[in-house]
């Protein structure tokens, strides 16, 4: 069961929609791809006449992360933060790259032109899972489009919203597959029917196995930074499951680890104390 298989059944869902609603009214949401760092200062590069080697050493130079003074508007606060390199002004202050603007006028003239590019569409998509569906013929609403042979919205999730679209999002979860094969395995070697809705919330085994990160295909908690995170705050009930999903979901990713241990296990004990309500 990999990724195909479980798209078939995503689109055959999408396709329920459709019948049930009106293929008019139902399309899939676009994404739009930007102009990365790296791709501006090859392709500018190459149209400058710039040797390869010296554009290939500079997009090997752009760091992942940079140190930014970003303001945060909810909390109506700065705060130096780390944040991905996103245009090439966020290159011209790091000592490699200044030194090499300064020192050489076609560099000088890449950036120059190259930030021209910064943040321009380079490609469009499909979003991986969100539909939306309108009380009218969605062509009275946004422009439509074709993508791989697919109905796809011109504008973007938050934008589709935003004029009163309603956006779903329909996973293609493997998860349901394998309970289902599971009761079908177990009703054809042991003859039991198991009833999912009576198995007991805290089975202390399972937890165990949790405990040592061993969730994989367990939805939400699949993921290697989950697994990892498990075997940190050793789960023992069904709501610190809740606890470490939002735990994890609020500082996904690296980001998780950059904070403290200290403020992390904070943010655990609270999680802890209110995951019987959440």
């Amino acid at each position: 069961m990999d990724e195909d298989f479980e798209n078939r059944y995503r689109y055959m869902i999408i396709e329920y929609v459709q019948a049930k609603y009106g293929f008019d009214h139902v399309s899939q949401i676009v994404t739009y791809n930007e102009l990365g760092v790296k791709s501006i200062i090859k392709n500018v590069g190459k149209v400058l006449g710039i040797p390869y080697a010296v554009t290939d050493d500079l997009s090997k130079n752009v760091p992942k992360t940079i140190r930014k003074h970003v303001y945060l508007d909810e909390e109506d606060t700065w705060e130096d933060r780390d944040e991905p390199v996103k245009t090439l002004d966020d290159l011209k202050n790091l000592k490699f790259f200044k030194d090499k603007i300064d020192n050489n006028e076609d560099i000088a003239q890449l950036f120059k032109i190259g930030k021209l590019f910064d943040g321009l569409p380079s490609s469009t998509g499909k979003h991986a899972c969100g539909v939306i569906i309108g009380p009218k013929p969605l062509n009275e609403f946004v422009a439509l489009m074709e993508v791989d042979g697919v109905l796809v919205s011109q504008f973007e999730k938050k934008a589709s919203e935003a004029i009163g679209l309603l956006k779903m999002d329909f996973l293609g979860l493997i998860t349901l597959d394998i309970e289902e094969e599971t009761l079908r395995l177990i009703k054809q070697v042991h003859g039991v029917d198991v009833d999912l809705d009576r198995i007991p919330m805290d089975d202390k085994k399972v937890f165990e196995l949790l405990q040592k990160g061993q969730s994989a295909k367990v939805f939400q908690l699949e993921s290697q930074g989950m697994q990892n995170l498990l075997k940190k705050m050793h789960p023992t009930n069904f709501g610190h499951i809740n606890a470490v999903i939002s735990l994890f979901r609020e500082h996904t990713g690296d980001v998780l680890w950059q904070h403290s241990a200290k403020n992390l296990f904070i943010c655990w004990k609270l999680l802890k104390l209110i995951s019987p309500l959440i």
